[in-house]
C-alpha cells in the first residue's frame, strides 16, 4: 500500500464515540486500528490529515440539516449504506443521534445473531465461531451488569430546575452521564429520578437532558450563550463536552462556571418552552 493511499484509508470521528461515530466507522469497512480522533470543535483540518476521510465530523460528513435546524446522523449520507435506506438499522441509529434517544429496534439476542451472521460470512465456523461471539458479547453483558450495579450504589447530587430534577457533577471522575440516571429520594422520601445532568469538568461545562426524556427543552438558551453548543433537537447545552473538549474557559459574558450555569436555566426556563412550541418558532 502506498503513502497516498495509507492516508486515504484514515478514517477520523469525534472522541468519546456515540452509535453514529460507530456507525460510519463499521460502513466505512475501515480497520479499527486505522482511526483517528479529533475533537468536534476543531475548525481546520491538521496537515497529516488532510486526505483523511473525515466521519460524523464538522469537517466532514456531519448528517443533512432539516430548515429547522435539526441535525440528523452522518452515517445516512455515506454512498456505502444506499442500499439499507428507510431500514429499521438506519432508524434506530438516526432517532438516537438525532433525538438523543431511540426506541430500541435491536435486543441482546439479535446482537447475537448478528454476530454469527458476520463472523459466518468471514468463514468463520464450529467452536471458533462461538469462541468469537463471546469475545464480543461477554465484555457488553459484563458491561451492563457493572452500569446496573453502580445505578444502585452511585450517590448522586440533586438540584432541581423549575420542575425538573438535574443530577449534578462537577470535577467528578465519573464521565458516564447513565451513572446519574438512578431513582434518588428526596428530602421528604419521595422518589425522582433526574431528567439530566449539569456538569462542569475542567473548561466543560454544560446541561444535558436524559433519554428517554423530552422536556426541559435547552434551545431558549442559545441567545444567551453565544459561542456554546446548542444541540440542534434541544437536549444539551454546552461549552465543551466529551466530543469536543474545550481547553480554554468560555467565552466573557456567559456562565463561567456551574452555579452561574444553574442561575442562568432556571431564569430562561422560569416559563418552560415545550419542543413543539420551539419546533414552531423556528419554521
Amino acid at each position: 500500500m502506498s503513502e497516498d493511499s495509507a492516508v486515504k484509508s484514515v478514517v477520523v470521528i469525534h472522541p468519546y464515540v456515540d452509535l453514529d461515530a460507530c456507525a460510519c466507522v463499521a460502513f466505512a469497512g475501515v480497520d479499527v486500528e486505522r482511526v483517528q480522533f479529533l475533537p468536534s470543535h476543531i475548525t481546520e483540518r491538521p496537515p497529516e490529515l488532510a486526505t483523511a476521510r473525515f466521519l460524523d465530523h464538522p469537517l466532514g460528513i456531519k448528517g443533512t440539516k432539516e430548515d429547522g435546524g435539526l441535525v440528523h446522523a452522518a452515517c445516512l449520507l455515506m454512498p456505502e449504506v444506499a442500499d439499507l435506506v428507510n431500514s429499521p438499522l438506519l432508524r434506530e441509529i438516526d432517532f438516537q443521534d438525532t433525538y438523543g434517544w431511540s426506541f430500541p429496534r435491536y435486543n441482546l439476542a439479535t446482537l447475537i445473531t448478528a454476530l454469527r451472521a458476520e463472523f459466518k460470512s468471514q468463514g468463520v465456523e464450529g467452536e471458533e465461531l462461538d469462541r468469537a461471539i463471546l469475545r464480543c458479547m461477554v465484555p457488553i453483558i459484563r458491561g451492563l451488569a457493572r452500569l446496573e450495579r453502580q445505578r444502585r450504589t452511585k450517590q448522586v447530587t440533586l438540584i432541581k430546575i423549575g420542575v425538573w430534577p438535574f443530577a449534578l457533577r462537577v470535577d467528578s471522575e465519573n464521565l458516564d452521564p447513565h451513572l446519574s440516571a438512578q431513582v434518588i429520594s428526596d428530602q421528604e422520601g419521595k422518589e425522582s429520578r433526574p431528567v439530566g445532568v449539569l456538569y462542569q469538568e475542567g473548561y466543560n461545562l454544560g446541561i444535558a437532558r436524559f433519554a428517554p426524556f423530552t422536556e426541559p427543552d435547552f434551545r431558549p438558551l442559545a441567545p444567551h450563550l453565544p459561542g456554546w453548543f446548542i444541540h440542534s433537537s434541544g437536549f444539551l447545552a454546552c461549552w465543551g463536552s466529551n466530543k469536543a473538549p474545550r481547553s480554554e474557559p468560555p467565552p466573557t459574558g456567559t456562565p463561567q462556571n456551574w452555579v452561574e450555569l444553574l442561575q442562568l436555566v432556571q431564569k430562561v426556563l422560569s416559563h418552560p418552552v415545550t419542543s413543539a412550541e420551539s419546533d414552531r418558532s423556528t419554521t
